[in-house]
């Protein structure tokens, strides 16, 4: 099946797909409101949009919790459950 749009509408589609991509990288922080959209830098920013929803963000735990006087107040083992429990993950 052969689709034949005219150039002008193709512009268009062309213009409302790097509005959405730059709406997107903006919403997810990104990119700042502004950035430059041309072709090289959406294809960038869409490459580290769906970089940013595929990749899982990693913990690091310290050894422990203190409180204002330096006594432990948290175990970090508990945390660690805590976290393993809920399918977070984590480094420490």
């Amino acid at each position: 099946m052969s689709m034949n749009i005219s150039l002008e509408d193709a512009i268009n589609q062309r213009d409302l797909l790097a509005k959405a991509i730059g709406e997107a990288v903006v919403k997810a922080g990104i990119a700042a409101p502004g950035f430059p959209l041309t072709g090289p830098q959406l294809l960038m920013l869409l490459d580290d949009l769906t970089t940013a929803f595929t990749e899982k963000p990693v913990l690091t735990l310290p050894d422990s919790w203190q409180d204002s006087e330096g006594l432990e107040c948290v175990s970090a083992d508990a945390i660690r459950q805590l976290l393993t429990d809920a399918g977070i993950p984590f480094k420490g």
